[in-house]
């Protein structure tokens, strides 16, 4: 069944960028499903099925190849959620993508030409990628939020409901992020603390917005070894 896709990221002066996205959608499947995956990752992803029932997951085929028994999470599932309220008449705000200044930092020669690429947020502001599934093939206005909310058009997928995902971006104000005082990680098979530790890690943390939506905050992280008392 043919798929139909967006890919994009974001990039700083065409010399650094920071991790790439997909969202896209099946054709032929009598269903509007989307999904949403950060690239380098692949293993996870955002599932925005038309039932409404919403989760974040890893491929179910990829379990006993991630994992070590004994570092297996429990299910799959790491978050399951029902669809949220419209903001707006046939107009659900599904999903946010946060991307901070400074998480743009990974060194690049080129650009993937078939990446529709947005320019990075200045100094104390952050790049909010936008989900939105909107009842009609399109928007009256063009876009959601291009002039209440300032967005700019990354891209648009028909969806066979007869409706579209529309994917806008805008540059806001920086969040505060909070975090867990220390986290014990889980490892995926053939990996270790040692990994944690190389030059260039990268994380991925999600969470819920009060208003229904997903949120998830890509950047670089500095691990450090917890030292004994």
């Amino acid at each position: 069944m043919p798929e139909y896709a967006l890919r994009f990221g974001i990039e700083k002066d065409q010399e650094f960028r920071a991790a790439t996205w997909k969202c896209w959608t099946i054709r032929g499947t009598q269903k509007s499903d989307v999904y949403l995956t950060c690239r380098p990752v692949g293993d996870i992803k955002l599932s925005l099925h038309d039932s409404g029932r919403w989760h974040v997951s890893f491929a179910a085929s990829r379990m006993r190849e991630l994992f070590e028994p004994e570092y297996a999470p429990s299910s799959r599932f790491s978050g399951v959620w029902e669809r949220p309220a419209p903001i707006a008449d046939g107009l659900t705000l599904a999903c946010r993508i946060h991307t901070p200044s400074f998480a743009v930092n990974i060194p690049v020669h080129t650009l993937e030409p078939s990446i529709t690429w947005v320019p990075a947020a200045p100094m104390g502001k952050i790049v909010e990628v936008a989900v939105f599934l909107c009842d009609q093939p399109h928007m009256p206005s063009g876009w959601p939020g291009r002039y209440s909310m300032n967005t700019n058009l990354v891209g648009t997928l028909q969806l066979e409901n007869g409706g579209c995902a529309s994917i806008v971006w805008s540059h806001c104000d920086e969040l505060p992020l909070e975090f867990p005082p220390e986290v014990v990680p889980r490892f995926a098979r053939g990996k270790s603390s040692e990994d944690a530790l190389l030059p260039g890690t990268r994380a991925l943390a999600w969470g819920e917005y009060p208003d229904g939506s997903i949120v998830f905050t890509e950047g670089p992280v500095r691990v450090q070894r917890k030292q004994a008392i």
